[in-house]
């Protein structure tokens, strides 16, 4: 199973977005952005919190609330089709 990666900084709608996330047990890694490190690219910008997923990108609290809506359909395991 591949988890969601939560992308989050210290506002009050990222700490909720964690909130959601415990509440709904739903597996994820977390990934906070509160120091960034300038390197060749510099750094970079995205609405947080913010979800990445096999299922897609979601952006902000709505997009939260969607991804675990989505993450709790029943679906078969990606080794059945091996």
């Amino acid at each position: 199973m591949r988890k969601a990666v939560l992308m989050i900084d210290s506002s009050k709608e990222c700490d909720e977005a964690l909130e959601l996330f415990k509440k709904e047990n739903v597996p994820y890694t977390l990934y906070k952005i509160d120091e960034r490190d300038i390197g060749c690219c510099g750094s970079y910008q995205t609405k947080v919190p913010a979800v990445f997923a096999p299922e897609g990108i979601f952006r902000g609290l709505d997009g939260v609330r969607e991804y675990l809506k989505i993450a709790k359909i029943p679906r078969e395991s990606e080794s059945a089709y091996w």
